[in-house]
């Protein structure tokens, strides 16, 4: 069963009051921390998103990534499927703090935490997620080999 837009409207409203008492922040994460938070590290292309209700009544939206290179950890089948809180579902949006945003189409490297090969997630949050474009990451601006380069030489450094 659907929520009512009440119950929508005062999920948000509680998450709202919620964060308002926060007092940290997230910290940037280097590298190093991502990679530490890391099991995999991959690039690919986000072939889906999809956004929709969940059984407890919030919004969550189902990613699936075609995988084209491993970077760290063992290959899998190619396909990675993520479920990151948050959305749209006929017009009621659900904005979660720090969840990474994909877009169908786009290359990413991603940096997954996956001990539970049945729900991986993004390592680090939205820091976790790198856009690829025309041979640059957006994030930061870098080449995109360069920076390949750079989270190869601290994959390395771990082993």
């Amino acid at each position: 069963m659907r929520p009512s837009g009440k119950h929508v409207w005062a999920f948000l409203l509680i998450a709202v009051a919620a964060a308002g008492f926060s007092n940290g922040t997230m910290r940037k994460l280097e590298l190093k921390d991502l990679t530490a938070l890391a099991t995999h590290v991959v690039t690919g292309t986000v072939l889906s998103v999809v956004s929709g209700w969940t059984p407890d009544g919030s919004i969550e939206t189902k990613v699936r990534i075609f995988i084209d290179k491993y970077l760290m950890g063992a290959p899998g089948d190619g396909i990675v499927n993520l479920a990151i809180p948050g959305g749209e579902v006929g017009g009621l949006g659900l904005a979660v703090s720090d969840m990474p945003k994909f877009v169908e189409g786009t290359r990413v490297l991603l940096f997954l935490a996956m001990a539970d090969p049945r729900s991986p997630r993004v390592a680090g949050l939205h820091q976790g997620k790198f856009t690829l474009k025309q041979g640059k990451v957006v994030e930061n601006g870098m080449g995109e080999n360069e920076f390949l380069g750079l989270v190869q030489a601290e994959i390395r450094s771990r082993q």
